[in-house]
């Protein structure tokens, strides 16, 4: 049942989280013609929904990047904040 799901989903994270796993969330923005504050303000978003939906402690985010590029490249040339 949809209604049910994200409250089973909850559940789920937070048996592995009291069976001591830190669950943590990845955001990305693509590349795109956002300006950088609204780059930053969408990221924020999605990082507010990973806590909330999600339950996780930490979020990693990528500013501008690819979903084909390897982890480790994305945004390590500029410090944009």
């Amino acid at each position: 049942n949809i209604a049910k799901y994200l409250h089973n989903y909850q559940t789920n994270v937070n048996a592995l989280k009291n069976d001591g796993y830190e669950v943590v969330g990845f955001a990305r923005k693509s590349l795109g013609n956002e300006s950088n504050e609204t780059r930053l303000r969408l990221l924020r978003l999605m990082g507010d929904y990973l806590k909330d939906r999600s339950l996780v402690k930490s979020i990693f985010a990528s500013f501008s990047s690819k979903a084909n590029e390897p982890m480790n490249k994305r945004d390590k040339p500029k410090q944009l904040f």
